[in-house]
């Protein structure tokens, strides 16, 4: 009786363990086994692989230290400026003076981050560069800049200033004949001081310099190849613009508000422009008033 008891007991006992008998856990190795063991080459080729590109960068990093070929020379850097032809207006030392800006580069390696973008801002900051159009930094250790220079356009009546025509002061001298024979004069307006590569703070000189772009673009298309000469502000605040071998254009005010009774800017150049075509030979006439929709002319005496 007891040995039935006893087996009994054995029996259950065996089939309440069963669930976590060793044949179920080495099954669930085998079918884990089965499924991962595909991927296992894969993982040993992608480790070999990270391992040998690490390797190989490495290398790559360490040939190109202070002396490899990838780092900016200081012949380099003033290459790139002086290569280009020389502006005219500009002096040989502003022309070196702005080769030199780069040199904070030397020894840097073209494939810095942002190293294009700092050179930019640096030349940038010269009083003679406009804009930098593009800086190309290009293997092995050269350096390609495309520079808009600032360019003299109009000068101010007794002062010494010459503007670019954003109306920024060059370093150049109203005085120098291939300046004063250039550049038309801007009268009228008294300046104060500002330091070169500055923007002059008179409104009435910014207007003259717009101005002025507006009268060449209309003179552009007209017979006669006329060029201005000179601009003059009134008190009353209109201006007049006197040209070399044709008449004295009667602007008006300056504004894209002007009296109710005035043409606006483009209508006016359209006005000066029809009114020199007419004429075919711009210096027979004195003036044009385009200020008014008829747009005037009286003819020279003569």
């Amino acid at each position: 009786m007891s040995r039935g008891k006893s087996a009994d007991n054995k029996r259950k006992g065996t089939r309440v363990a069963g669930d976590l008998s060793p044949g179920f856990a080495r099954n669930l190795g085998e079918n884990t086994g089965r499924v991962l063991r595909p991927f296992v080459p894969l993982v040993l080729m992608l480790l070999v692989g990270t391992g040998l590109s690490a390797l190989l960068w490495r290398s790559i990093a360490n040939a190109a230290g202070p002396t490899g070929d990838d780092r900016l020379t200081a012949q380099a850097i003033r290459s790139a400026v002086l290569q280009k032809q020389r502006p005219s207006w500009i002096l040989r030392e502003d022309f070196e003076q702005v080769a030199n800006l780069g040199l904070f580069a030397e020894n840097r390696s073209i494939f810095e981050a942002n190293l294009s973008r700092q050179i930019s801002f640096k030349y940038e900051s010269s009083p003679w560069v406009e804009r930098v159009q593009a800086v190309r930094l290009r293997h092995p250790a050269q350096i390609e800049l495309e520079i808009d220079w600032r360019k003299p356009v109009a000068r101010v009546e007794r002062s010494n200033m010459v503007l670019d025509r954003q109306g920024v002061l060059l370093n150049l001298s109203a005085d120098r004949p291939d300046i004063r024979d250039a550049t038309p004069v801007i009268g009228g307006v008294t300046p104060s001081r500002v330091e070169p590569g500055m923007r002059v703070r008179e409104k009435e000189l910014i207007e003259a310099i717009d101005l002025l772009a507006v009268v060449r673009e209309a003179l552009s298309g007209s017979p006669g190849q006329l060029k201005v000469t000179s601009l003059q502000r009134e008190s009353s605040g209109r201006w007049l613009v006197l040209t070399d071998r044709g008449p004295l254009i009667y602007w008006g005010w300056f504004t894209e508000d002007p009296p109710i009774d005035e043409p606006r800017t483009r209508d006016k150049a359209d006005l000066l422009r029809r009114r020199l075509c007419e004429s075919k030979d711009p210096s027979v006439l004195e003036y044009v008033k385009v200020y008014t929709t008829q747009a005037p002319i009286k003819l020279r005496k003569g």
